[in-house]
């Protein structure tokens, strides 16, 4: 049985309720009949029992009730507008490898974050899940404070120590949000972000208690310059890879993105380094004087601790982010927002690939030694079961992506000039076409891998003297790398493959060959792909 329990507030009661009601007489009591007519009367459903007391509480705008057996909670402002099913979600988003028995995994747990070590032999004991929450404090951003967050969807959140010091080790959280900042006529704009906050942040003592007291985030920017000066942005942020390197407070950080316009289907990859995100929070915020005001840089002055900091005996006297005056905390909880953005290295993506009946997803970096140099190589997935990978040679300057589509190989057959041989390829006479990079792939039972790649360069006669001790070097670089992958190439005979990369100079001179093959049940091809331009180095082919 149901029965209706009406609630309402006068607040929410007009001037035009009677003829007879002025301001300067206001009215206590109303009849059920006149709130139905006026369209002032909130209605809840609630089962058939005891409302025994009704609290508010108007720090949180609810409004509570003591029924039997039940307990009661609404909001203040409309009684009927339930909870939304994101608020009651638990979004896990942390998800850790603690050691060989035990997983590491922190939820949003409906804006209760939770944290859990979770054993790897079972998901259950005894028929019960299992969860634990640790005994650090559990801290939160502002619910409903826009200026934070706003419908934000989190990617990643990674801890990067960015000194030696541990008091000022921080976590990086990577994320999408309707940006505040870029809101206009034509609607809500979603931005890429990164945000941070200190390792050691319990939160205020008098104001943002059990808040994050050290929150700051800006901008990931991802886009492509045109002709006409407009930037091509790539706004969704889809995943992040982090790839640390020697130096432990400096990794590069690999960010896939995706338009967010439904005109221009696109993808891209920017990559960014970790000094550069220091410096935008240690640079100028972000500052709104009002609604009829536009965002612009804060002049005013910044109070001490600069807001952001962590607490360390390095910086005064204050031992928590509850020892911070209150002009700190104020000024944390006013000016989230950096006013610089973050741009990636080089101002413009590593990989970008548009007009493709694909979307990227998810983004894995391995780096790579070999003898001619350091690869840092993408594993990129799509939105169509399909897997790409992209080579990238790095120094300490720049990054170069390697010339060429690694996933489309073509034939190569014998003819007039090339002759294909149990022992490899035979080059009667080479020509600029030729050039490139053969790979010698074995083939048993339906799978094929890559067990030899010779790079082949065709050279004009001017510069003919240069080419075979540095040809020589890299060839017998690469025969020691894959010594133990010939081994099982000798003998081998099959069909080739002629892989096509992207056009590279030539000229008719010299070449080179390599030799490989397949073993006892496998048979062999050979594949090749053209070389890139000769004003930049050849990276090895993965």
């Amino acid at each position: 049985m149901w029965t209706l329990v009406p609630l309402f507030l006068l607040a929410h009661l007009g001037s035009g309720l009677t003829g007879s009601w002025r301001p300067s007489q206001p009215r206590l009591q109303f009849s059920h009949k006149e709130l139905v007519q006026n369209g002032r009367l909130l209605t809840l459903p609630l089962p058939a029992g005891d409302l025994y007391a009704l609290v508010p509480d108007e720090d949180s705008r609810r409004l509570y009730g003591a029924m039997k057996d039940q307990l009661l909670a609404t909001s203040l402002d409309d009684i009927t507008q339930g909870p939304r099913q994101l608020e009651c979600a638990n979004f896990l988003r942390v998800l850790e490898v603690y050691n060989h028995t035990h997983l590491y995994v922190c939820g949003t747990g409906a804006f209760n974050p939770r944290c859990a070590f979770i054993p790897t032999e079972t998901f259950l004991k005894d028929s019960y899940r299992y969860c634990c929450l640790g005994t650090r404090h559990v801290i939160r951003t502002e619910q409903y404070d826009s200026t934070w967050l706003q419908d934000a969807q989190f990617v990643k959140v990674a801890p990067i120590a960015e000194s030696d010091n541990p008091e000022d080790d921080k976590v990086y959280i990577f994320f999408t949000e309707h940006a505040q900042e870029a809101e206009g006529p034509a609607g809500k704009v979603i931005y890429s972000r990164v945000a941070r906050v200190c390792k050691n942040d319990i939160g205020g003592q008098r104001s943002l208690v059990n808040k994050w007291s050290t929150f700051l985030k800006a901008r990931m920017v991802c886009s492509v310059p045109g002709d006409d000066g407009l930037h091509t942005h790539f706004d969704q942020l889809q995943d992040i890879f982090i790839l640390h390197g020697r130096d432990k407070t400096n990794p590069l950080i690999y960010g896939l993105f995706t338009t967010s316009s439904n005109v221009l289907n696109g993808s891209a990859v920017c990559v960014y380094r970790m000094q550069d995100v220091v410096r935008v929070f240690k640079g100028h915020f972000s500052h709104k004087e009002g609604p009829q005001y536009k965002w612009a840089e804060f002049t005013g002055r910044v109070p001490f601790p600069r807001p952001g900091t962590c607490p360390s005996r390095t910086y005064g006297s204050y031992r928590s982010t509850r020892e911070y005056p209150d002009d700190v905390i104020f000024f944390s909880r006013t000016h989230p927002l950096m006013m610089e953005a973050v741009y990636p290295v080089g101002e413009r993506p590593l990989l970008v690939r548009v007009g493709v009946q694909y979307k990227f997803t998810r983004l894995l970096v391995d780096r790579v030694e070999a003898v001619d140099g350091q690869y840092d190589v993408m594993f990129i997935g799509t939105d169509s079961l399909a897997t790409l990978r992209r080579s990238l040679w790095s120094n300490s300057r720049s990054l170069r992506e390697e010339r060429g589509d690694s996933h489309k190989l073509h034939q190569v057959t014998s003819g007039e000039q090339l002759v294909v041989i149990d022992r490899g390829v035979l080059i009667r006479r080479a020509e600029p076409g030729h050039g490139g990079v053969y790979h010698c792939q074995l083939e048993e039972h339906g799978f094929s891998w890559t067990a030899v790649t010779v790079q082949l360069s065709v050279i004009g006669p001017g510069s003919a003297g240069a080419w075979p001790a540095a040809g020589l070097q890299q060839c017998q670089g690469r025969r020691r790398h894959r010594s133990k992958n010939r081994k099982r190439a000798d003998g081998a005979d099959g069909q080739s493959e002629k892989h096509r990369g992207h056009e590279g100079g030539g000229g008719g001179g010299g070449g080179g060959g390599g030799e490989g093959g397949g073993a006892g049940k496998g048979g062999g091809r050979k594949s090749r792909s053209k070389p890139p331009p000769p004003a930049q180095r050849a990276p090895r082919s993965i």
